[in-house]
């Protein structure tokens, strides 16, 4: 009699894609021989995973062996990597500033660079693509840079010829008082002329910026 048969049947799964991936991944089980019938999955030879997951795949053959393959995929990533945007200068400045884009994931590409330096007020847009192909952009915006002198404004007690003291007061129209600093004249904004003469006015901005 060499008609039993009790070897399990075997079977092994192969992916369609077995790299880090943002596709689905399909599965399927690859037989030794024709007589196996498989009892689940509606008694398909392939399994579709839109994530990570197992399934198991069931099968008998024809002298009623059963056997199992376990299908386990865990390289499907479908998230977007997590943007940070930072700045080298956070503060009201005259300099230039630079936005470092940086992730929560490894070996993400972004196009152009991880940096970008703004000369002066705007918005950039960083484009990148995470390391399963997912694609996303994220926007570093600047609006602190101030690079423009205040421009000062004179006024005078009296134009007029006279044998008094002139006081000459120096303004600032679009500028608020306590953002402009007065570096000479003992920090007062006012100058007594005793006598004709000149004087320079010396000061600076919040941002950093020196005129006369």
């Amino acid at each position: 009699m060499d008609w039993i048969d009790n070897t399990i049947p075997k079977a092994t799964v192969k992916y369609d894609i077995e790299e880090k991936t943002n596709r689905n991944v399909v599965a399927t089980l690859e037989t030794e021989s024709d007589d196996i019938t498989i009892t689940n999955n509606n008694g398909n030879n392939t399994y579709t995973f839109s994530d990570n997951a197992e399934f198991v795949f069931e099968f008998v053959d024809e002298a009623g062996n059963i056997g199992t393959a376990t299908a386990r995929v865990t390289w499907i990533d479908k998230t977007l990597p997590v943007a940070t945007i930072t700045y080298d200068i956070n503060e009201l400045t005259n300099q230039d500033v630079t936005a470092t884009v940086t992730f929560d994931k490894e070996n993400v590409v972004v196009e152009g660079g991880d940096t970008h330096t703004f000369t002066e007020n705007g918005e950039y847009t960083f484009k990148f693509t995470g390391p399963a192909g997912n694609e996303g952009v994220v926007i570093a915006k600047v609006t602190w840079i101030d690079k423009v002198v205040p421009e000062p404004l004179l006024v005078y007690s009296t134009i007029l010829p006279t044998n008094s003291n002139v006081t000459a007061t120096v303004v600032f129209e679009n500028e608020k008082e306590d953002e402009i600093t007065i570096l000479n004249n003992n920090g007062n904004s006012s100058y007594i002329f005793e006598e004709n003469g000149s004087f320079i006015f010396e000061f600076s901005d919040r941002a950093g910026k020196k005129g006369r």
